[in-house]
């Protein structure tokens, strides 16, 4: 994913960031020179003295040693680029976290988009059907033309469904490529939707209080509150004295003559200086300068407060609204696969109802659209169940468990009755793989 690598390269600069502030502690040694070399010529009249010239060639070098003994910020900024480079490491691993998440999302759509694909060809196939039924009795003198025009109307309508439905399978396969940063043209396992693998077992307190401690982005604006009081101190920490020991080292060398009556090429001269101490800074008056750039750190600290709380009262939002959501799904897979079997049953007994000339076409294709929508109600609601399971898995850090690994006694009372219906209907068939 081109995020996670953007990421990244934020956790790389943190940490170049940090050694740079670590290398304070070390001492600084620079060599310069203005003489490397010089040459110098020239001539000075003087109406009371007499006149000078310069000529000289000289070369020197410079080298200066400093060590800070003392500086109150320096370790301050070391732990605040250490924490920064902790926040870049958990920003990219919360994003992973997302980004599985909304991999989670499209996938099980596209599961669901294949399985309603299924669905609306079978629509088709029973359409078909009946429009050949239409045609014959209309052939045979028992039907109508209406009859007919209904029938084809409705393998139209199934038509018109499979396209729509074969459009939503592209688009999530394109939305799951573009999020992996794969080849446009990728292929996903078909599997069967209809399976019932997972249960959420903790009670909403025990996911909240998950969710308020191991959350990624709570403790980076945590964290963000340690950095803003550490940058506070920095800023302080400017109005105390520094100490730094130094050292001061001048060679040079030169030939000829400067301000001299007749210089000497040949005159050679050189000289070595070396000088050692102590220098001391301390900021005494700046206008106010450090102070009211104290106050500002200062009132951040209620903006990433506030910035806290609000995030703390998003987390538990989504955590309740996805826990609604569950048991919504719950409740809707019950009711739309009976809702699905009536309908299924209903469509049976009037294809033979037809056949005997007991039915209209009207009729056939009323429970033909009953049929469609309660297949779609059912997938769309396991659907549901198994992104709010993973919802909730992202949001609290908990897990999820496994029909097939728990025994029915450790099964909550919140989850007896799915999980007596799931064993009931089969809806664990994946257990016996």
């Amino acid at each position: 994913n081109k995020e996670l690598k953007l990421l990244n390269s934020q956790i790389e600069q943190s940490r170049a960031i940090l050694k740079s502030k670590n290398a304070a502690w070390y001492p600084n040694i620079t060599l310069n020179s203005n003489k490397f070399p010089a040459y110098t010529t020239g001539t000075d009249s003087n109406n009371l003295n007499s006149d000078t010239s310069s000529k000289q060639l000289s070369i020197g070098i410079n080298t200066n040693f400093e060590w800070g003994i003392i500086k109150p910020e320096r370790r301050l900024e070391i732990k605040i680029a250490a924490e920064e480079l902790e926040n870049s490491q958990l920003s990219y691993e919360s994003r992973i976290k997302e980004l599985y998440l909304e991999v989670l999302r499209i996938y099980h759509r596209i599961q669901a988009s294949n399985e309603e694909i299924k669905v609306a060809k079978k629509s088709i196939d029973i359409s078909q059907l009946s429009l050949e039924e239409a045609k014959n009795k209309l052939i045979a003198g028992i039907g109508n033309k209406l009859e007919v025009l209904e029938a084809q109307t409705q393998l139209e309508r199934a038509q018109i469904n499979l396209v729509q439905k074969q459009g939503d399978l592209k688009k999530n396969e394109n939305s799951l490529a573009n999020l992996l940063n794969l080849p446009a043209e990728i292929n996903i396992k078909k599997e069967d939707v209809k399976n019932i693998r997972y249960l959420w077992p903790h009670s909403k307190d025990d996911s909240l209080v998950a969710a308020f401690k191991n959350r990624l982005d709570l403790k980076i604006k945590e964290k963000n509150i340690s950095l803003n009081e550490k940058k506070g101190l920095s800023v302080l920490s400017k109005k105390k004295p520094n100490l730094n020991l130094f050292n001061q080292l001048s060679l040079s060398s030169s030939r000829g003559e400067t301000n001299v009556n007749n210089p000497n090429f040949d005159n050679t001269k050189e000289s070595l200086l070396n000088t050692t101490g102590i220098n001391f800074s301390w900021n005494l008056f700046d206008g106010g300068l450090i102070k009211q750039n104290y106050l500002s750190i200062k009132e951040k600290d209620k903006e990433l407060m506030e910035e806290f709380l609000l995030n703390k009262s998003t987390i538990k939002n989504n955590l309740f609204d996805s826990l609604i959501n569950l048991d919504i799904a719950k409740d809707n897979i019950i009711f739309s696969f009976n809702q699905l079997n009536s309908a299924e049953e209903t469509l049976k007994i009037s294809l033979k109802r037809m056949e005997a000339g007991l039915t209209t076409q009207r009729e056939i294709v009323n429970i033909q659209g009953d049929v469609s929508e309660a297949e779609k109600n059912f997938i769309n609601s396991i659907t549901e169940y198994n992104i709010s399971l993973a919802e909730l898995e992202r949001i609290s850090f908990l897990k999820k468990i496994d029909i097939c690994q728990t025994s029915q006694k450790e099964i909550s009372n919140q989850n007896e009755d799915f999980y007596f219906f799931i064993v009931k209907n089969n809806f664990n068939s994946s257990c016996e793989d």
